[in-house]
């Protein structure tokens, strides 16, 4: 009982103010996440997600983490961070792939040549996904730089007048 009019009240504080926290708001819905009133992003069935803003066309990404990254790159129009994290996030699902088929190759191979020269080039494509990853981890950290900021600048303040205690 005192859950439920906890959560009562909690419901007539959020729709009071609801107009003005909706640009912030992050909420999971129905395996869906609703993102800042624009954005939706959705799990497939292949484990990568996709991001829908308005009725734009989709992007898909590999992981939530940078979907959300690119959110937040979009909202705070930092373009350049958006092209990056999508183009370096392809660049890696296409080198994880790439690794994989490789990985599989080097077991069929008997020609001991052969295998030392693609067990050369599947060490030379891990390292550059390494490369890949570091890169995308500094935009990530970038994108978090931005939604901070964002909040810096007074998207935070209270939205009500706050009583004094004296």
């Amino acid at each position: 009982m005192k859950q439920d009019t906890v959560l009562t009240q909690l419901e007539k504080l959020v729709k009071e103010d609801f107009e003005q926290i909706k640009d912030n708001l992050i909420f999971c819905d129905n395996n869906q996440y609703h993102v800042f009133d624009t954005y939706i992003i959705t799990k497939n069935s292949s484990g990568t997600f996709d991001v829908v803003k308005r009725r734009y066309d989709p992007k898909t990404f590999s992981s939530l983490r940078i979907a959300f990254s690119w959110c937040i790159a979009d909202k705070y129009q930092q373009i350049n961070l958006a092209f990056r994290l999508i183009n370096l996030d392809k660049e890696k699902l296409r080198m994880s792939n790439d690794i994989a088929v490789r990985q599989s190759l080097l077991k069929t191979i008997s020609n001991v040549e052969r295998k030392e020269v693609a067990h050369l080039k599947l060490t030379t494509k891990k390292t550059t996904i390494d490369t890949v990853e570091k890169q995308l981890t500094k935009c990530v950290n970038l994108a978090k730089y931005w939604q901070i900021q964002g909040f810096n600048r007074d998207e935070t303040a209270r939205t009500r007048r706050t009583q004094t205690t004296r």
